[in-house]
């Protein structure tokens, strides 16, 4: 009877064993990409593939064994654009699947797209893409949950419903039913389902719209303002050009987030002097203040310093630098309809951090 027993229990964990799916062979290839930085692009790939080995349903082949066996038969992962291309790179890899993507750039926004090809009949089985605003270095996450959803076909149920306001000039204020919401370029996650926006400026006529907000998606609304004409005719606008020593930094025009480096189009500006800067308004509020307390308990802190701060039941030590802020923060005067152009070198906060 116990040998009997124990043949079964064999069988049993036997058959489970062997009723497990097999997981599918499947090669991610790297992202083509349109305004975006090509380093970022292979990065958003190998988010995917450490997705895929996550779910335990894909056999993934590394990258690197991917790009020698390609190089053997003359070929690379650039420019695989097509679907045949992918069929292609599929079958001298010998697996079942490719996944392949895409992203752009289109002003503020970022397109990704994420499909997977059937190798063996050329088909398209899954296409999915999302619209996303915000910064580069946060797109990770979405994608994360892109992959899922062309991986397992399940929709993704978590996706966010954002507004996004931007205006020619940046900096304006935003009015959501007449209640204040922030300065342009605005990002703000929301659960309405309409909305009145008011977009505000000094030297320009409001701009209005009525606005029904679509769920889990991405809104956006750009503001064009109207100068209001003054007694000396037309309020014409600026147009600044800034130039910077390296990309992906961003830039603060009167304590607003302008943008990312580079900027592919002058920014316009109403008539007046104006602040640009490498930080944030919160960062250099943040450092305003512990230089000043710095001062009042009398350290030896003229430009830098190293300071304990409590945060709950840890302390970190901070290091600002007060040199490094005016270095990055730069003071222009602009008249209407001038075109100024403004070099800002990120080098050089990194020299004065260095020291």
């Amino acid at each position: 009877m116990g040998r009997l027993f124990k043949y079964f229990i064999s069988l049993i964990l036997l058959t489970n064993i062997y009723a497990q799916p097999v997981p599918t062979a499947i090669a991610v290839l790297d992202f083509s990409s349109a305004g975006v930085p090509e380093t970022a692009a292979q990065t958003l790939a190998n988010v995917v593939r450490k997705e895929l080995i996550k779910s335990k349903s894909y056999t993934v082949v590394e990258r690197n064994l991917m790009d020698d066996i390609l190089a053997e038969q003359g070929l690379q992962q650039s420019g695989c654009a097509t679907t045949e291309c992918a069929v292609e790179v599929g079958r001298l890899l010998g697996v079942e699947k490719i996944m392949s993507g895409s992203i752009s750039k289109l002003g503020e926004l970022y397109i990704v797209d994420l499909q997977i090809t059937d190798v063996g009949t050329g088909e398209i089985e899954a296409l999915e893409s999302i619209d996303y605003v915000g910064k580069l270095e946060e797109l990770p996450q979405p994608v994360r949950q892109l992959t899922l959803q062309v991986a397992t076909g399940v929709d993704n149920d978590n996706r966010e419903t954002i507004l996004f306001v931007t205006s020619i000039p940046v900096g304006a204020k935003v009015f959501l039913d007449e209640q204040f919401a922030g300065n342009t370029p605005l990002k703000l996650v929301t659960d309405l389902e309409k909305v009145n926006i008011r977009v505000s400026q000094n030297g320009f006529s409001n701009w209005t719209q009525s606005l029904a907000i679509n769920e889990n998606q991405t809104n956006i609304v750009e503001a064009n303002l109207v100068p209001v004409p003054s007694g000396n005719g037309n309020l014409g606008l600026g147009q600044l050009t800034i130039n910077c020593d390296q990309p992906e930094r961003e830039i603060y025009i009167d304590q607003g987030l302008a943008g990312k480096t580079p900027f592919s189009d002058p920014l316009h500006l109403i008539p007046g002097t104006h602040e640009i800067s490498f930080f944030s308004p919160e960062y250099t509020d943040r450092i305003n203040k512990e230089h000043s307390a710095a001062l009042q308990r009398e350290t030896a802190c003229a430009t830098s310093c190293l300071l304990p701060l409590v945060f709950g039941n840890s302390v970190q030590v901070l290091k600002y630098d007060m040199k490094a802020i005016e270095t990055g923060t730069k003071k222009i005067f602009i008249q209407g309809n001038d075109e100024l152009t403004v070099q800002l070198n990120w080098s050089e906060i990194e020299e004065i951090k260095t020291k």
